[in-house]
């Protein structure tokens, strides 16, 4: 299976090493730390500490998205780990140029129930949520789910 994989944070290459110990004839692609393959970009290329280092970096970052939007079309599944800010904005964008892709997301931003994305397959989360809640949010950002977004 091909995978494109953003993993944009060190902790989520922590969690990402993890669960390849659980994988098997796995090819990735995309951003994640040199330890774990041969990604694109390396998890230290995409650091920023700061406004001003994320307002220089903000063209690159563009750039970087519609790159993973072209590698998207030729992977099986999508796997987005954390980094909100990045990650699920360029759901949508996948989203909208493959609409069949499987797109999943662990490690769910804190205010995700906020932020419910339908661009999302599957959205895993390290802290327990109960499904009741999470079905009513669901169903309350839209009429007729059909498990656009489940929770496994």
């Amino acid at each position: 299976m091909k995978l494109l994989v953003l993993a944009l944070e060190p902790s989520s290459n922590l969690h990402l090493k993890e669960l390849l110990k659980y994988t098997h004839d796995i090819e990735m692609v995309g951003i994640f730390s040199k330890e774990l393959g041969t990604p694109l970009y390396d998890v230290s290329d995409v650091a920023i500490m700061g406004f001003v280092d994320a307002f220089k970096k903000y063209r690159w970052f563009k750039r970087v998205a519609l790159k993973m939007v072209e590698l998207a079309r030729d992977v099986d599944r999508v796997l987005l780990m954390d980094s909100s800010g990045f990650n699920l904005p360029l759901a949508q964008k996948i989203k909208e140029a493959y609409p069949s892709k499987e797109i999943v997301y662990y490690i769910l931003p804190q205010t995700w129930a906020t932020m419910i994305n339908l661009s999302l397959a599957k959205a895993f989360t390290a802290m327990s949520l109960s499904p009741p809640s999470i079905e009513k949010i669901s169903t309350a950002s839209n009429p007729t789910p059909k498990n656009r977004m489940t929770m496994d």
